[in-house]
């Protein structure tokens, strides 16, 4: 239940972000900072070398999400965060959705 949070969490700032910022300060960028890191921390869900494509795909996505959410005031519109949230999120949804693999003892 914790590591979901961890996956949720960040996906809901950056939803709120999108859509209720226009222009993003300081503030902003250190939110969308921490968000990311908490992010991150889904990893300790996994052993250390035991990590499922699924993982990975929604790692990369939100990647790609936090570079767009980022630059969209420069470079990227609202509809695109939007459309790689929605992908970001299926691939949390097929990774919670996949049982934890534990790690095999050599």
């Amino acid at each position: 239940m914790k590591f979901s949070l961890l996956y949720v969490i960040p996906l809901v700032i950056y939803l709120l972000l999108n859509v209720y910022t226009e222009t993003f300060s300081l503030i902003t960028y250190i939110i969308i900072l921490s968000a990311f890191f908490a992010f991150r921390l889904s990893r300790l869900r996994y052993p250390r070398n035991v990590y499922p494509w699924t993982a990975r795909a929604a790692h990369v996505s939100f990647y790609a999400l936090t570079v767009a959410l980022m630059l969209r005031d420069r470079l990227f519109s609202e509809a695109l965060v939007n459309g790689l949230l929605a992908v970001t999120l299926l691939f949390v949804i097929l990774d919670l959705a996949m049982p934890a693999k534990k790690a095999q003892k050599d």
